[in-house]
């Protein structure tokens, strides 16, 4: 792929368990890298749970490959937020792109 091609600022964030003074432990999420990405919109879709409808926007995110990002991980692109929804796939197996798939929840 054309480096020209990934215009977007992201960073990945992962989460880590913090203690507070009273004990309890929350999630707090961490920048763990910022990349140069592509940003790629594959679907939007609704479900409706207890009686409330939930709204899904999936992206995919390709950069450059490396071995420390996981499905664990978040995506923060421009302040929205998406999860990723499976691991990091290795693009063609060559070790130069990852495609990160993520999934916003909406309103």
């Amino acid at each position: 792929m054309r480096a020209g091609l990934r215009k977007h600022r992201i960073v990945i964030e992962e989460p880590v368990e913090v203690k507070s003074d009273s004990g309890a432990i929350t999630v707090e999420w961490v920048p763990k890298a910022v990349l140069w990405s592509t940003f790629e919109p594959v679907s939007a879709s609704e479900q409706f749970t207890e009686q409330q409808r939930q709204d899904f926007f999936t992206v995919k995110f390709r950069v450059l490959y490396r071995d420390d990002i996981t499905a664990k991980m978040r995506i923060n692109f421009k302040g929205r937020i998406f999860d990723l929804v499976q691991k990091p796939i290795d693009h063609l197996g060559m070790q130069k792109e990852l495609h990160l798939m993520g999934r916003e929840r909406g309103e």
